[in-house]
Parts: C-alpha cells; structure tokens; sequence
C-alpha cells in the first residue's frame, strides 16, 4: 500500500519525497515528476527485493475486501487519518484501489 499512498499524496508530500528519493536512493536526475515517480519505483524494487510484495492482490485482497474495510470506516467513523489528518474515507478507497 505504500507506493500507493506515496502515489497518491505525492502533491503535498512533494518536497519530502524529492528529499527522500535523493537521500536514500540517490536519485537527482529528470524533471521533478520523473524523480517522485523513480523515487516510489525505488521504494518498491526495495521492499520487492526483500520477498515483500507491494500489491494488495498478492495478499487475496480484492475490491469486496476494500468495500468491507471502507464500510467498517464509515460505521466506526474514522477520519482524518494521516500525519496531517486529510485522508478521508473515500481517500482510503482510492488508495487501496490503486493498490491492487
């Protein structure tokens, strides 16, 4: 889910994860979008290289398991979720759509 997550907030997450793609993976070359992206790629290769898959499929999650994970967010009324409290409900299913 991570790549995801990063995927998605990669706007407000920008300068951070310019920071971190430079720091930790070395990678200072191409336009900013090119970096963000190289930067998820890199984490993925990573985590990947380990045996830890980065894809909700790989796991036998699916679209009914999001819808199920989503419904129990709106019966138990999460919000505000993350660092900066803006993933809402409907951020959370769309991240873990483009997870799988």
């Amino acid at each position: 889910m991570l790549p995801s997550l990063l995927r998605y907030k990669r706007d407000t997450k920008r300068e951070k994860l310019l920071q971190y793609g430079e720091r930790v993976w070395g990678i200072t070359q191409g336009s900013d979008e090119e970096r963000l992206e190289a930067t998820v790629q890199a984490t993925v290769n990573f985590f990947e290289s380990l045996d830890i898959r980065t894809k909700l499929r790989d796991y036998e999650v699916d679209k009914s398991t999001i819808q199920e994970i989503v419904k129990r967010f709106e019966e138990r009324g999460v919000k505000n979720l993350g660092e900066r409290a803006d993933i809402q409900i409907p951020d959370v299913e769309q991240i873990l759509t483009m997870s799988l």
